[in-house]
């Protein structure tokens, strides 16, 4: 019966994930806490680094998995460990899970070793062992939806389904059928960067019949378990699996690129989570941002055809932009400064102010803050599209162009909007297209005789260069996940600061029982704290000496459970307003900037070497790797 409850509880969810909840719920992640979280208190007693972290359902344990090839479980209220569990393994632990409706008894473990096992904690027994993958099993899953069943996500690229009341054993072929989802059925025994794997997967809590996995490319992937059928590893392309896929995300300038690819700037999803009200999915992407997807109302990557006129057009539109007050009778299009709110207003001078003192993230931040105030006024869109363009961190110049379509569907005619999107365009290498919404410029602003020129010479460079190239597929990539990739669906949005270079076990979750904001760890030893709706940065904290990897919120309080290289798990929860900690980061932008640096860093040479740490640019030296994992 409890099970029916929880289910039908959170099926009610997905009626909308900004929906009222509880007043316990709102209060847990309220503004005024989440601008007070700080440093609470630390757990000790692993000997390695912690790379796995997980609450129990209620939060009132928390379970980790280290290098030492221990799990402890941890009450948090009183800093102690409860039970300290010899796993078995002989390589790190990866993933730590609580079995559902347990009585927090039984926990599942994935490690380096390849090896899944099953503890039972009431006689620190290992009652289960599962030897089926061909590689290190990176992430588990499961469900309270279906409390029996696990889901493993592994190096040899396969997603596998275990039912725990069954007795397994593994076939010495190591060909156990119990395959889900085998990428090689669909991109073949290589990808794009050598090799397929599975880097990480979540189930979707609302629907657990829905799965998101993350590989060794820089696409995520929606199944559906319903047309899924359990069957042996692959050992070539099978064009009857493609269509277990229902969707494939990325974002738009990756997706468009995927030629300029290569081992110094490969992009791979370290992690992979649904939002609690089950429509939305979180992506860590190494190289790159974090990154928002919707699952229900998908998003299209920008892409231009002709029409019967041979004027370019989007093929599919940008999402519509929300309603707002300010628009009041008037067309949208047609809103003048005086019709705009007094806040936007305001907001918009401090983000010219900033942007002509050339601060650039703090000029993006007080226009997104204004697009909240009125986000039917073309120009905050325009001039926040020539702050990211003169930002021009990872993905900016794409996030520039949605802003430039974002300001010319609400005002077609805006000479500054059309002007920058041709910007936009020929930064991104896009010179068909920059190209054919140049000749539109000059039929409409003949006038502007320095700019059609300038950048008319400028294409004409780009174009002796063979600028424009169309996307290569991978070899041994299936037709149907080739057209898949093609036409990914785009993020709606994202979140920039941190820095993911150089483990791929780096997490990005949502924080809060609504998943208001975005929380995720970082290479600089830092964990980063954005506003889901805006983006915008709000918190930064020193959560590790080296890197951050694991960011878990508490499903029940205003907690967050952290940790990293080191061999401690940091506590943060709301702290006095009068407290001064050196563990809370004064100056976000500058922490920012210095990430921008760290990511000219070869991140392929870097794992390779195994380390877990990187050079800070600023500094003469790098300390001593005492860890080896990711």
């Amino acid at each position: 019966m409890y099970n029916l409850q929880v289910l039908a509880s959170r099926r009610s969810y997905t009626v909308d994930c900004t929906q009222d909840y509880d007043i316990q719920t709102r209060i847990q992640t309220h503004q005024s806490f989440i601008n007070r979280l700080g440093y609470s208190s630390q757990l000790q007693g692993h000997n390695g680094c912690v790379n796995c972290l997980q609450w129990n359902n209620d939060g009132s344990l928390l379970a980790s998995g280290s290098d030492d090839y221990n799990v402890h479980i941890w009450n948090v209220p009183r800093g102690s460990s409860v039970a300290c569990m010899p796993t078995g393994h002989i390589g790190n632990i990866f993933s730590v899970k609580f079995v559902p409706f347990s009585g927090d008894q039984m926990i599942l473990t994935g490690a380096e070793d390849r090896e899944i096992r099953l503890h039972d904690l009431t006689n620190f027994d290992t009652v289960q062992v599962w030897s089926c993958c061909n590689g290190r099993v990176k992430r588990l899953a499961v469900s309270d939806q279906s409390p029996y069943l696990t889901w493993s996500a592994s190096e040899d690229g396969c997603i596998r389904q275990y039912d725990t009341r069954e007795r397994h054993s593994c076939s010495t072929d190591g060909r156990c059928r119990n395959v889900l989802i085998d990428l090689h059925s669909t991109c073949g025994s290589s990808s794009s960067q050598g090799y397929t794997q599975c880097k990480c997967l979540d189930v979707n809590s609302v629907k657990d019949e829905q799965l998101v996995v993350g590989g060794f490319d820089p696409y995520v992937r929606l199944y559906d378990r319903r047309i899924l059928s359990i069957s042996y590893p692959s050992t070539n392309v099978s064009p009857s699996a493609d269509h277990s896929c229902i969707a494939h995300f990325s974002p738009g300038h990756i997706t468009r690129d995927r030629t300029k690819q290569s081992s110094a700037n490969y992009v791979a999803a370290t992690y992979v989570c649904f939002s609690p009200c089950g429509q939305e999915v979180l992506a860590n992407l190494s190289g790159e941002q974090v990154y928002l997807y919707n699952t229900v109302s998908l998003d299209h990557c920008i892409k231009y055809v002709p029409g019967d006129d041979g004027i370019l057009s989007l093929k599919k539109p940008l999402p519509s932009i929300p309603v707002s007050s300010c628009t009041h009778t008037c067309d949208p299009s047609l809103l003048d400064e005086g019709e705009v709110p007094y806040a936007a207003r305001e907001l918009r001078n401090k983000g010219n102010e900033y942007y002509q003192r050339k601060q650039y993230t703090e000029s993006i931040i007080e226009y997104s803050n204004a697009i909240l105030e009125c986000p039917h006024w073309h120009i905050l869109y325009s001039n926040r599209a020539t702050a990211l363009v003169s930002r021009n961190w990872p993905g900016d110049v794409y996030d520039a162009l949605k802003d430039t379509e974002r300001a010319l569907s609400l005002c077609p005619t805006h000479i500054k909007s059309l002007k920058r999107r041709i910007k936009c365009l020929k930064l991104l290498h896009w010179i068909k297209d920059a190209r054919g919404f140049l000749n539109v410029y000059e039929s409409i602003q003949p006038q502007d005789k320095e700019f059609i020129k300038t950048m008319g010479a400028a294409l004409s460079i780009e174009e002796g260069r063979n600028g424009y190239n169309n996307p290569t597929v991978p070899e041994g990539v299936s037709d149907w996940e080739a057209n898949r990739q093609s036409t990914a669906n785009d993020y709606r949005q994202r979140y920039t600061g941190h820095c993911n270079n150089h483990t791929d076990i780096k997490e990005a979750t949502f924080l809060g029982e609504r998943g208001e904001y975005v929380g995720a760890g970082s290479d600089d030893g830092n964990v980063f704290i954005w506003n889901k709706k805006t983006g915008n940065l709000i918190r930064v904290l020193h959560g590790d000496e080296s890197i951050v990897n694991c960011v878990q919120w508490n499903p029940t309080s205003c907690t967050m459970a952290t940790s990293g290289i080191e061999s401690i798990i940091k506590i943060w929860e709301p702290r006095p307003t009068d407290e001064d900690s050196d563990l809370v980061e004064k100056d976000m932008v500058h922490v920012c900037q210095r990430n921008q640096l760290r990511r000219r860093v070869d991140p392929f040479e870097m794992m390779l070497w195994g380390l877990r740490m990187i050079e800070d640019p600023s500094v003469d030296h790098v300390p001593q790797q005492q860890c080896q994992q990711s």
